[in-house]
Order: structure tokens, then sequence, then C-alpha cells
């Protein structure tokens, strides 16, 4: 079987790193990595049964 690549836009492609997160990175996973871009406060500010949103503030 023969892969396509990733279409352009995909997160693998856009990003160098090699980060793709998407829906199943899970919660600590997000956390780490707006840490790590330099957010200081992260809090889960809604969720239902099929979303969670995160809010992120930039650190001080």
């Amino acid at each position: 079987m023969t892969r396509r690549p990733p279409a352009p836009g995909c997160p693998v492609r856009s990003q160098p790193v090699g980060l793709a997160l998407g829906a199943l990175a899970g919660e600590a996973r997000l956390r780490q990595v707006l840490h790590e871009a330099g957010y200081g406060t992260v809090r889960r500010a809604a969720e239902n049964m099929f979303n969670m949103v995160l809010e992120a503030r930039p650190g001080e």
C-alpha cells in the first residue's frame, strides 16, 4: 500500500519540530507544551463529553 504525503496545512508538515498535537494529545501534554511556550497560567475553561477548552495566559 502506498502512503500519501500529508495534506498542506497538516500539523505534521506545518510544524518543523514535529509536534502534531490533536484532540488525543491529552490535557497534561497540552499544558506542558503551553508552559514551554511561555504561558504561565493554563486552566480548563470549559468542557463537555466531547470537548475541552483550555485558557492559556502569558507568563509574567
